[in-house]
């Protein structure tokens, strides 16, 4: 019953339980297997630089650790980066015509056929204080995305956010522009239903 062995030596393999990858190779009749040092990564295997958890800072929350250990989404930055030069570019496009605005809507309502526009004045001021509300909006958006993309926070919604606002403040001092024009709402009083 008792097998008999050199000192130090290795008990006999039983069921692979002590069989080095090399014996079970011998015993099946198979290559050996490559070294493990020089076999090349599989693609799958390979670091995926979006999956690389970025650097966390001391001080940093439990939840933004979970955040950045997740990894941060590839598409996040260009797409934060396209809507700030996206917003940027509507503000430098849309300048002039806010800094006219009052010639802008005079010629806008002839063309609808409103008689007579009387707010140029406060027209040219309101599209200066659109403009100035669009460039600090701009600014703190783009500040505020910045700061969520080096912390690996998700940014995209933020310009999307802050054109979204811009718009309704155009759309808000339009419509008190227009409200507050009695040629206007007196041209939308006497003009037929339907």
């Amino acid at each position: 019953m008792s097998e008999e062995r050199a000192p130090g030596a290795r008990p006999r393999p039983r069921y692979g339980e002590y069989a080095t990858p090399e014996e079970v190779a011998a015993l099946r009749g198979d290559p050996p297997p490559p070294d493990p040092a020089s076999r090349i990564p599989a693609p799958e295997e390979r670091a995926d630089p979006a999956r690389v958890a970025a650097p966390v800072p001391a001080g940093a929350a439990a939840g933004d650790r979970a955040r950045a250990a997740s990894g941060p989404r590839r598409w996040d930055r260009p797409a934060t980066v396209f809507l700030i030069a996206l917003g940027v570019f509507q503000i430098v496009t849309n300048a002039p015509l806010l800094t006219d605005f009052g010639i802008q809507l005079d010629r806008l309502l002839a063309d609808m056929g409103i008689p007579a526009w009387s707010a140029t004045q406060a027209a040219d001021a309101t599209g200066w204080a659109v403009l100035a509300a669009w460039i600090v909006l701009a600014v703190l958006g783009a500040l505020w995305a910045v700061r969520r993309l080096r912390r690996g926070r998700t940014a995209f919604w933020v310009p999307l956010a802050a054109g979204v606002l811009a718009a309704v403040i155009l759309l808000v001092a339009l419509g008190a522009l227009l409200l507050g024009d009695p040629a206007y709402l007196e041209y939308v009083q006497e003009r037929p239903a339907g």
